[in-house]
């Protein structure tokens, strides 16, 4: 089993490990994705005492548009107000979320199950999701 580790999981279920004693499971670390650095660096900015020289930062979405948006005039979350330059930086970092915004786990679970399906000669596996890059990182 290929999961991330514990100190990139908000809240600790304790009962989420029940019934699978004696399974061996590689826990991987999360590398940043761009909107996490994104959001982190829009902390820091607005921790800092205001000054003058400080520039203000625009909000970024918190939610994802839907896959079956007809275009950008009726995005959710879009307000009749809303500039088009602004809808188009919210579609923009909407995408730097694909496939889901916990895809940072990707490449080091890539790395540990191919060294646990050479280690084991695994034949066949299952992925399940949330999240859904889960299933991407199955695919390779």
């Amino acid at each position: 089993m290929i999961t991330i580790k514990d100190e990139y999981i908000k809240r600790l279920d304790p009962d989420r490990l029940r019934g699978i004693e004696g399974i061996r499971i590689d826990k991987v670390k999360v590398f940043p994705t761009a909107t996490g650095v994104i959001s982190a660096a829009r902390s820091r900015l607005r921790r800092r005492p205001p000054a003058a020289a400080v520039p203000t930062v625009a909000a970024l979405p918190t939610s994802v548009p839907a896959a079956n948006s007809p275009g950008l005039q009726s995005a959710p979350g879009a307000s009749p107000s809303e500039s088009m330059a602004r809808r188009i930086r919210r579609y923009i970092l909407s995408f730097l979320e694909l496939p889901d915004p916990l895809k940072g786990w990707m490449l080091p679970a890539i790395a540990a199950s191919v060294r646990q399906i050479r280690r084991h000669r695994i034949g066949w596996f299952l992925t399940s999701c949330p999240p859904y890059s889960a299933h991407l990182v199955g695919l390779v």
